[in-house]
This record gives structure tokens, C-alpha cells and sequence, in this order.
């Protein structure tokens, strides 16, 4: 069960999941997460950073595969 406190903290840290996201589309969940890390010292993965911008509507750029021959 969560508390109070860790609950104010997952919501701080989804505002600046999803502050960062729209402010820069094309920054990568791992590049948030080293951000969320380093600001709030709790570690987080890049599939929970991706799972919190689906859930917000949002989405983190994923790199292509390769550029497509033409």
C-alpha cells in the first residue's frame, strides 16, 4: 500500500515525465529516466517511463531501426 508520500512523489515525478516529453519530443525514455534520477534519486526504468506517458496520452520517441532504402 502506498503511502501519502510516495504517492505525491510518483505524481511529481509524472508531471516532469510528461513536462519533458512535451517540451522535447524527441528525447528518449532512457534520457528521462537518467533525468528523473538524477533529480528526484529514486531509479527509474525506461519501460516505466513509457508506460507512464501511455497512460497519459503521450509517447517517447523510439529510435529508428534503420533508415529505409530507396
Amino acid at each position: 500500500m502506498w503511502s501519502i508520500a510516495s504517492t505525491s512523489v510518483h505524481r511529481r515525478e509524472n508531471r516532469q515525465i510528461v513536462r519533458m516529453a512535451v517540451t522535447d519530443r524527441s528525447v528518449r525514455s532512457r534520457t528521462v529516466a537518467q533525468h528523473i534520477e538524477s533529480v528526484t534519486h529514486h531509479s527509474v526504468s525506461a519501460r516505466t517511463i513509457r508506460r507512464r506517458l501511455q497512460q497519459s496520452g503521450l509517447s517517447a520517441r523510439r529510435p529508428l531501426l534503420g533508415l529505409p532504402l530507396t
